[in-house]
C-alpha cells in the first residue's frame, strides 16, 4: 500500500479547518480566511488549495490535481495554471515564498499546515431584511453543475444559476443569498445540510445541465437544508432552443414550492426580457463576467462581446443593461472630457433602450440611476436607483447601486446603512461592495472601520484603483503618513502622477463637507492642489 504523503497518492482535503501561516482554510464554509477576514477565491481554485495545504510541504503533481478536482473531467495546463495564479494572488504570493512550482513535477506549498477543531462558518447571514419576526422563506441557489462532456455548458451553467437566483430575488416574500455567496457556499461541496448552515438558509436549490446532440436535460431540486429533505424535485428535457422555456418553469416551479401564497400571476415567464438566441446569450455572459472585474482593460473586449450579443438579438434588454453598466464603470475609472461625454451618451441610449424593452428589469432602472449619477443629476439618480430596489429587493446589487448614487451625493451615512442590507444578501461581498462600503465609513469619518475593508479591497483586486484612493484618505487621517506616502505612489504609480489631482477636479462627489474630508485626506498624504 502506497504512503499517504506518496507522489502517487495525494490526501484528499478534510472536512477540519486548516491553518498554515497567517491563513485559515475553512472547507465546511468554502472559506479561505486572514485574521477571520474571508478572501475571495473561485470555487476551483479553493478546492486545489484545500489539496495542497493537505499535501502540504510536498509536491502534487498536476495529474494529481486533476484527479482530485476536476474528478474525470479535462483540466487544461491552462486552468490549472490560472488556479494556482488565484491563490497566489489571494495569499499576497508574487515571489512564490509560499506556493512553489516545481519545474516539471508541479506545486507545493511550502508553509506546514496544522489541523484545527471544526468550527461553524464565520460569515453569518444576518436575520432577513425587515427586522425580528420575518419569517420569510430564505434560500441558496447552488452553482448548478454541468454534468456534460467538454466545458461548453460551464458559463451557461453559470448564467442559468445567476438567472434563477435573480427571478427569485423579485419576490420581496423570498430572502435569497446573492450570486456572489451562493458561488462560494455552494461550490466547493453538494451537500445541502453542509450549504444551508454556512449560508443560513432553509432551503437550498440544486440542479445540473447536460447537453448531447442538440439535446438539453435540466434536472433541478429544492431541498430542506435541516434534514435534507426533498421538497420539490424535477427534470427537462428538450432541444437546445427550449432551454429558456425551461427556466422559466424552473423558476416558477420553486418559488411556487416555496411560498404558497405567491399570486399565481408571479409565475409569468420570467425572461420575457431576455433572448432565444442561445449564441447572444453565451456573448452576454461572457461580456458581463469581463465587466465584473472591473478592469479597463477587460472592457473592450466586454464591449465587443455585448455589441455582438445586440447584433444576433436587438431586442435583447439585459445584453442593453449590460452595455450601458460598462459604459458607468468606463467613466468611473477615468475616461477624457471628450471620452466620457460620449461613453455617457452610449450608456444613456443602451439604457434607455433595456428600459423600454423591459420596464421591469432592476438592470435596467439600476443602470439609469449610476448614469444620471454620472450626469451629476443627482434627484433622477435617486429616484431611478430606488425603482430597482422595488423592482429587486431581494438583490444586494440594487441596494449597492443606491448607495453609490448617495455616496457621491454627500449623504453616505445612508450608504453605510444601504451596504448593511446589501451584504446581508450577498455575505461574501464582491471587492466593489467593499469599495462602496469602506467609501461611505471614510467620507462619514469613521477610519477604524474602513481601514481594513479597503486593505482586503486592494487585495482582492488590485487594479481596482478607487479602493487606494480610499485608503490614501483613510490611512491619513488616522496619521499614518509613511503608509499613506506609499499608498499614493501606489496608485500614482498605477494610474498616473496627476490621478489624484484629475480625481479632485473632475470627479462626480458633490462638494460639502464628505468632499472636504476626502480632500483633506489627499492633502495630508501630500496632494498639492493645483
Amino acid at each position: 500500500m502506497k504512503s499517504p504523503a506518496s507522489p502517487e497518492s495525494p490526501q484528499a482535503p478534510s472536512s477540519g479547518r486548516l491553518r498554515f501561516g497567517d491563513f485559515v482554510i475553512d472547507p465546511q464554509a468554502a472559506q479561505l480566511l486572514r485574521q477571520d477576514r474571508p478572501i475571495e477565491l473561485r470555487p476551483k481554485s479553493f478546492e486545489v488549495l484545500c489539496l495542497l495545504a493537505q499535501n502540504a510541504e510536498r509536491v502534487v503533481s498536476r495529474d494529481e490535481l486533476a484527479a482530485a478536482v476536476w474528478r474525470g473531467r479535462v483540466a487544461t495546463d491552462e486552468s490549472i495554471a490560472q488556479c494556482i495564479s488565484d491563490i497566489r494572488r489571494a495569499l499576497g504570493d508574487a515571489d512564490q515564498h509560499l506556493l512553489q512550482t516545481v519545474p516539471r513535477r508541479g506545486y507545493m506549498l511550502k508553509a506546514p499546515a496544522q489541523q484545527m477543531q471544526a468550527a461553524p462558518a464565520v460569515v453569518q447571514v444576518p436575520a432577513p431584511v425587515g427586522g425580528a419576526g420575518t419569517e420569510r422563506p430564505s434560500i441558496v441557489v447552488q452553482p448548478f453543475a454541468n454534468i456534460s462532456e467538454g466545458a461548453r455548458l460551464d458559463m451557461l451553467a453559470r448564467g442559468f444559476t445567476e438567472d434563477i437566483t435573480t427571478g427569485l430575488a423579485r419576490y420581496p416574500q423570498l430572502f435569497v443569498i446573492g450570486r456572489d455567496s451562493a458561488r462560494v457556499f455552494g461550490e466547493a461541496a453538494r451537500d445541502a445540510r453542509a450549504v444551508g448552515h454556512a449560508a443560513g438558509v432553509r432551503f437550498v436549490a440544486q440542479g445540473s445541465l447536460r447537453w448531447s446532440a442538440g439535446q438539453v436535460r435540466i434536472t433541478a431540486k429544492l431541498v430542506q437544508a435541516q434534514d435534507e429533505a426533498v421538497v420539490w424535485a424535477d427534470h427537462f428535457d428538450g432541444a437546445e432552443e427550449q432551454l429558456f422555456t425551461f427556466q422559466d418553469e424552473i423558476v416558477g416551479r420553486i418559488v411556487a414550492a416555496l411560498v404558497d401564497s405567491v399570486d399565481r400571476q408571479s409565475h409569468r415567464r420570467m425572461r420575457s426580457s431576455g433572448t432565444d438566441s442561445l449564441s447572444a446569450y453565451e456573448l452576454f455572459l461572457q461580456g458581463r463576467e469581463l465587466r465584473r472585474t472591473a478592469t479597463l482593460a477587460n472592457f473592450p473586449q466586454a464591449d465587443a462581446l455585448l455589441e455582438r450579443a445586440i447584433a444576433l438579438d436587438p431586442d435583447f434588454a439585459p445584453a442593453h443593461g449590460e452595455l450601458a453598466y460598462l459604459q458607468h464603470f468606463y467613466i468611473g475609472l477615468r475616461t477624457t472630457a471628450r471620452s466620457r461625454a460620449e461613453k455617457l451618451d452610449i450608456g444613456m441610449r443602451h439604457a434607455r433602450r433595456a428600459y423600454e424593452l423591459a420596464p421591469d428589469l432592476p438592470l435596467a432602472s439600476l443602470v439609469l440611476g449610476n448614469l444620471h449619477m454620472r450626469a451629476h443629476d443627482y434627484p433622477e439618480a435617486e429616484r431611478w436607483s430606488r425603482r430597482a430596489i422595488r423592482l429587486g429587493p431581494g438583490d444586494g446589487e440594487n441596494y449597492a447601486g443606491l448607495a453609490n448614487v448617495l455616496s457621491f451625493w454627500g449623504r453616505s451615512e445612508e450608504a453605510v446603512d444601504l451596504m448593511r442590507i446589501a451584504n446581508r444578501y450577498d455575505p461574501i461581498r464582491p471587492p466593489m461592495h467593499e469599495f462602496y462600503l469602506a467609501r461611505a465609513l471614510a467620507w462619514t469619518g469613521r477610519y477604524e472601520e474602513a481601514l481594513p475593508l479597503a486593505q482586503s479591497c486592494i487585495g482582492r483586486a488590485p487594479g481596482l484603483w478607487v479602493c487606494k484612493m480610499v485608503l490614501v484618505v483613510v490611512l491619513a487621517h488616522l496619521g499614518r503618513m509613511a503608509e499613506a506616502a506609499a499608498a499614493l505612489a501606489d496608485w500614482q504609480e498605477q494610474c498616473g502622477p496627476g490621478a489624484p489631482q484629475d480625481y479632485l477636479d473632475r470627479g462626480d462627489t458633490v462638494p460639502g463637507p464628505e468632499f472636504d474630508r476626502m480632500r483633506e485626506g489627499l492633502r495630508l498624504a501630500g496632494v498639492a492642489e493645483g
